[in-house]
């Protein structure tokens, strides 16, 4: 966890600093955001020896989430833009097998921390480029009806270039339509990660904004052999809800 604290405070002293730099020579604007993401989560993750599905719908993905926090950061001007995305989930989850001989239980906290810059190619699309963190500590329970309880856990880290596209067009007085999309790992990290994003955005005042949208975060990840061997083949969501302040 201090790794984790440290990379995210790194993150956003670099990204404050790229902010004042440009703010030198150009007009600069700071957005902070909180948001929240409801949603799905589906796939298959793996630690050691030991598998297990994870299919929570949106209502099951509320009554299983331990803790959550999502926070933005983006600083722009007329050509160049600067974003910190930090999320973080704590997941707790129980399936019974279709038969009834076998109950799993997933515990999953993960982090995900993202970077990357922009330059504006037109006055509404953007095309980007920076990394994605992910960090996740797993643990899988498996109870047999008959038998010994199998426990593993596991904790990886790992980094994934991303580059994508970003779109904002304004709509109306205060109102705009973005959409987001990126891809990554390219078997730096992931085999394969992708994420894409849709939201309606009011500006309330100069101050204030909302935003109403759907994300989704596609991870192929897997590493190690034997106890060490670790798979998470997660897709997670669903809508999300933001609130920001520019200044």
């Amino acid at each position: 966890m201090r790794f984790v604290r440290r990379l995210g405070i790194s993150v956003s002293v670099s990204v404050l600093a790229a902010g004042g730099a440009f703010a030198q020579s150009a007009e600069w604007k700071d957005t902070a955001e909180v948001y929240f993401m409801g949603g799905a989560i589906s796939g298959t993750t793996a630690v050691g020896p030991v598998e297990a599905q994870v299919d929570l719908s949106a209502s099951q993905l509320l009554n299983n989430l331990q803790f959550g926090a999502m926070l933005n950061y983006r600083g722009e001007t007329e050509t160049y833009a600067v974003n910190a995305d930090v999320v973080f989930m704590g997941l707790g989850a129980t399936r019974d097998s279709a038969n009834g001989l076998l109950t799993t239980k997933v515990d999953a906290d993960q982090w995900i921390i993202q970077a990357h810059g922009s330059w504006r190619v037109t006055p509404v699309l953007e095309v980007l480029g920076g990394l994605r963190f992910t960090s996740i500590a797993d643990t899988v329970v498996q109870t047999p009806v008959r038998g010994a309880v199998r426990t593993a856990e596991l904790t990886k880290s790992w980094f994934d270039p991303i580059v994508g596209v970003r779109a904002k067009v304004p709509v109306g007085k205060g109102w705009s339509v973005e959409g987001y999309g990126d891809i990554g790992g390219f078997g730096v990290g992931c085999d394969l990660t992708w994420m894409l994003q849709g939201r309606v955005n009011w500006q309330i005042s100069p101050l204030v904004g909302v935003g109403l949208g759907y994300r989704a975060l596609y991870q192929n990840y897997s590493s190690g052999s034997g106890s060490d061997y670790f798979r998470w083949k997660i897709t997670m969501q669903g809508p999300l809800a933001a609130v920001n302040v520019s200044f």
